[in-house]
């Protein structure tokens, strides 16, 4: 008897140990599978991302069309200029241009007249820079001196313009060059190259 009693008071045990358990079990498999959805708790270190790169925008060009430019504003002018169209920069003077016919002056007179293609004008200050290509054409209107060139780099402030591949006429002579360097009305030059002479004064005045 005593043992049938014992026996069956250790199944009562155990049985009411497996159901407490279970139940338990799956209570605390229950909250864990909850706690994998939730947010972070607070306080908790934030997961480490990389930063985003903050782009600047862009500056906005000013586009034109059939338009006349002068330069500067007041004052005698250094530089003028009719295009067909262009863009340009105005926080850094910077213009874009296209079909070009402008006129580039020396102590506030006409010194030459020229017409490109395309090309590329920097206005800075009280000084300008120009850098041509395509069928360039300069003409001297006062004494009637001409210059075509691939290309032509011009600085008011050096008073000077270096070009490629030239070809300039005046006053009876006829010159071709692969490289020179003229003042901005074409009196003086020096010519390097494929040419006769390397040094030529057109208008015989000398030295200014």
């Amino acid at each position: 008897m005593q043992t049938s009693g014992s026996r069956r008071l250790l199944q009562q045990a155990l049985f009411i140990r497996r159901t407490v358990f279970l139940p338990a079990l799956g209570m605390l498999c229950l909250a864990l599978a909850g706690c994998a959805g939730k947010a972070p708790v607070a306080g908790a270190p934030a997961p480490v991302t990389a930063p985003v790169k903050q782009e600047q925008p862009a500056s906005s060009d000013i586009v034109f069309r059939h338009y006349k430019l002068t330069f500067p504003d007041s004052g005698p002018p250094i530089w003028q200029a009719v295009v067909e169209r262009g863009n340009g920069k105005p926080e850094n003077g910077k213009l874009t241009l296209h079909g070009i016919a402008c006129t580039l002056y020396q102590h506030g007179q006409p010194a030459l007249q020229v017409r490109a293609d395309d090309g590329i004008a920097v206005l800075q200050g009280k000084s300008a820079r120009m850098q041509l290509t395509g069928h360039v054409h300069a003409e001297e209107p006062k004494h009637g001196l001409t210059l075509t060139a691939t290309t032509f780099h011009w600085s008011s402030l050096e008073n000077r313009i270096i070009a490629t591949e030239i070809h300039s006429q005046g006053m009876g002579y006829d010159q071709q060059a692969d490289h020179g360097t003229f003042t901005t009305d074409l009196s003086h030059a020096v010519l390097s190259g494929h040419v006769r002479t390397a040094t030529i004064d057109f208008t015989e005045r000398g030295p200014r």
